[in-house]
Formats: structure tokens, C-alpha cells, sequence
């Protein structure tokens, strides 16, 4: 059995679990049933009346980007799950202690550094952002616009922002599931590729020196799926951050190709 736990606003559980029911026995969870419509105890879970036992898990993918504290201080539900993902089974795609990472990302960019070259990056906050040539982005797990200080009208960071060294280039997204992976090239005129309008997505033949440099960085920190942003600036990879609980869907839709689905398939196939 595979098991997809997703908040309610996630877009990429529902149809993960939509794909893997066809092949395998699946079961989609959202966050906010937990401790209402499904409960964790210690041998299994019940999911709308249906009991699992966790012997029949094989995997696992985590969708929860944000652990609910109050809940996980009181609720023996949400305990039980924290120790299900975190030691409970082999197989977890990502634990917490990985996907938890928006606000690890200063300390990631010195993990990538030891595999990629990486921009030069500091962490602000409620300082002015008038740099020149530099990007701003958020740290928190709410999908935000990145860009130039002055292009999105920012002069002063409120709240713990990343500033990262800006490079013209093209951008790759490359997802690594296990030993499978694809990569697409983006052309946009913007910083922020979501939001440019005619950004172009095309199928990338990633270097295989790049694909083992992620995976790599993956292993030392124990991810098992994972979406790395690069620009190409002038032949040279450079490394933006890693994303944990990548929103892959995206990117498949955006080429018109179920590529980096099909790779998720291909990993689970192993295991069957």
C-alpha cells in the first residue's frame, strides 16, 4: 500500500495519488482530517472507517509543509504520525526532518556549496533591499514572487527574507527521485519563471556530472525526492536551492509532458 499525506491546499497529493491508484493500492490523507476523519494509533490507521496496518505501508509520500504545533503538543494522533514518519518505516518520501527546510534554506545553501556553485546569499530582515543586481525570495512555505528589489517594488525587508547574487542565464529544474531523474529548460524573460508570461519549457539532457553532484547532496541529506533550481550562466551550473517537497506537477503541466509523474512511477515500480 502507498500512502500520500497532503494538506488540503497542496495541489500536487490529490493527483499523485490519482496516478498511483491505477497501478497500486493507494490512499490519499489530508492533514486536516487528522484527529477528525483519520486517526494514527500505534499499530495502524483508520482512514473514514477503513483500518491500515502500518505493516502494509510501503511507502509513504509526505506532503506536509507545515507541522502544526498547538495540534502536535495535544493531539496523540499527530504524535503518532511524527514518530511513523520519522522512524517508523523505511521508506518516507520526504521525512520531516527534510521537508521541513524553507526555513533551513540559509543553512542549506552551505550544504549545496559543498556540491554546486552557489550565489552569494544572506538573510534579511527589516534592512533596505536596494542592492543592485541582487534577488529577493522568501524562506517561509508560502509560495511567494521572486525578483528584483526594485521590480517588485520592495524597499525594506519586514520579515526574514533570502538576498541571493543575481545571474543572467537559462533555467533547469532537475527532479531526483532515487536513481531516476529528468530535467526541464526554462526561457523567460523574468527572474521568476511562474510568472512570466511565455516562459518556454522544454525537455533538458541533464549532464550526468550535475545528476550525481544532486544526488550526492541528497544522500548526505537524507532526501529521497527532490527539485533543484539552476541558472546556466555562461556553461557555469549555479545552484538557486533545493526543494524537498517539490511542487513537480507544475512542471509537467507547464511542458505538456507527465515527465517527472512517469519517473515517480518508474521509482515506485521497484518496490512492487
Amino acid at each position: 500500500m502507498i500512502l500520500v499525506i497532503a494538506s488540503r491546499a497542496d495541489l500536487v497529493g490529490p493527483l499523485l495519488a490519482e496516478v498511483l491508484i491505477k497501478k497500486w493500492p493507494c490512499r490519499l490523507v489530508i492533514a486536516e482530517d487528522i484527529g477528525h476523519h483519520v486517526f494514527f494509533d500505534t499499530e495502524g490507521l483508520i482512514v473514514f472507517g477503513d483500518k491500515f496496518v502500518y505493516g502494509d505501508i510501503k511507502i509513504i509520500f509526505n506532503r506536509i509543509l507545515n507541522i502544526p504545533f498547538t495540534q502536535l503538543g495535544s493531539c496523540r494522533n499527530w504524535q503518532n504520525l511524527m514518530s511513523l514518519l520519522e522512524t517508523g518505516l523505511p521508506i518516507v518520501v520526504n521525512r520531516p526532518e527534510v521537508v521541513m527546510g524553507n526555513f533551513f534554506k540559509p543553512c542549506q545553501m552551505r550544504i549545496l556549496a559543498k556540491f554546486f556553485h552557489v550565489p552569494k546569499t544572506f538573510l534579511a530582515s527589516y534592512v533596505p533591499l536596494n542592492v543592485k543586481k541582487m534577488v529577493v525570495k522568501s524562506i517561509s512555505s508560502v509560495r511567494s514572487v521572486v525578483g528584483h528589489a526594485e521590480d517588485l517594488g520592495v524597499t525594506y525587508a519586514v520579515e526574514p527574507v533570502l538576498v541571493q547574487r543575481f545571474y543572467a542565464g537559462f533555467h533547469v529544474r532537475l527532479h531526483v527521485i532515487g536513481e531516476f531523474y529528468t530535467a526541464v529548460c526554462i526561457y523567460a524573460k523574468g527572474v521568476d519563471y511562474r510568472y512570466c508570461q511565455n516562459a518556454q519549457f522544454d525537455f533538458f539532457n541533464c549532464p550526468l556530472a550535475v545528476v550525481n553532484k544532486a544526488k550526492a547532496f541528497m544522500k548526505m541529506v537524507g532526501a529521497v525526492f527532490c527539485g533543484f533550481d539552476f541558472i546556466v550562466h555562461h556553461r557555469r551550473w549555479i545552484c538557486l536551492e533545493a526543494n524537498m517537497a517539490p511542487g513537480f506537477v507544475y512542471f509537467d503541466q507547464q511542458s505538456k509532458k507527465p515527465l517527472v509523474m512517469q519517473e515517480v512511477v518508474n521509482w515506485v515500480q521497484t518496490f512492487f
